[in-house]
């Protein structure tokens, strides 16, 4: 924000609405969405019904539930250089503590994993 970045907050109405949440994307040109992916497994369906490619997404990062990286498979073929990150962290934790960039090879095999933790934070099995 400090280097021109705008923060988007969306109406609780069109968070529900996955073709007015779709809009705002295009509309307000937001290249960083942060979602749970059931929310964005519905954006997606409603995102492919369009031919065209309008959206300035550069990152999508999933996180509050477990991601289930094969149902990505059609939106990275549509847009193949947004980055798609699965992001962890525990309620205690308030935000997310590990980071995993998801690519093809997590998409063809259907893996999902938390990945690593960020720098200054460590997890404990």
């Amino acid at each position: 924000l400090l280097n021109g970045g705008k923060l988007v907050i969306v109406p609780p109405l069109t968070a529900k609405s996955p073709e007015q949440f779709l809009q705002l994307l295009k509309t307000q040109r937001v290249t960083i969405l942060n979602q749970t992916p059931t929310y964005f497994y519905q954006l997606l369906q409603e995102e492919l019904r369009h031919s065209e490619t309008e959206l300035a997404l550069r990152k999508i990062i999933f996180g509050g539930e477990a991601l289930s990286p094969a149902l990505l498979k059609a939106w990275k073929l549509k847009y193949p250089h947004t980055q798609l990150i699965n992001m962890y962290g525990i309620t205690e934790t308030t935000v997310h503590v590990t980071y995993k960039e998801i690519t093809e090879a997590e998409i063809a095999e259907g893996r999902s994993n938390i990945g690593t933790c960020l720098p200054t934070l460590c997890a404990y099995i």
